[in-house]
């Protein structure tokens, strides 16, 4: 008999109540990169696809970011979480696209070798739907000597 680990368990359960939740909507979450250097902002985009069955209502959708950042010598858990587009009528068979931009703390490094953070979005939809995705994405440390300078983005 083969031992099953109940992180496993749990990811298992989490998943399949996710997609019976989330119904037959799709909640797709986009970087336009896959690392960052701390200080940097990073940019993204959550999306939202809808069924084409009925008018729905999206409640609001959060998102948020965590990691850790270095505090008075120590490392503390950092979260930062906002919630948009409240009693938002969805169109029906279209996507629902909500642009993202994180500035990431210069603090948000470990170590030189950098650090994983966390970018979340859940949409509540109805009062009963939940569809939810999440990335994540690496933090490189502004001393590393082969990372080059970002020249300033025009908006």
């Amino acid at each position: 008999m083969g031992k099953i680990k109940l992180s496993d368990t749990l990811k298992f359960i989490t998943d399949k109540l996710n997609r019976v939740a989330g119904s037959n909507f799709e909640l797709e979450l986009i970087l336009a990169q896959e690392s960052v250097m701390a200080g940097r902002p990073i940019r993204g985009q959550a999306r939202l696809r809808c069924p084409n069955d009925k008018k729905r209502t999206l409640d609001f959708m959060t998102i948020s970011v965590s990691g850790q950042v270095q505090q008075d010598g120590r490392w503390v858990e950092y979260t930062q979480s906002a919630q948009i587009a409240h009693d938002t009528e969805l169109p029906i068979d279209k996507e629902f696209v909500v642009p993202i931009l994180i500035n990431v703390p210069l603090d948000a490094v470990l170590s030189e070798d950098g650090a994983v953070w966390r970018l979340r979005v859940q949409a509540d939809i109805d009062r009963t739907i939940d569809p939810r995705a999440e990335v994540h994405f690496q933090v490189l440390s502004t001393g590393t000597g082969q990372l080059k300078r970002e020249q300033p983005e025009e908006v």
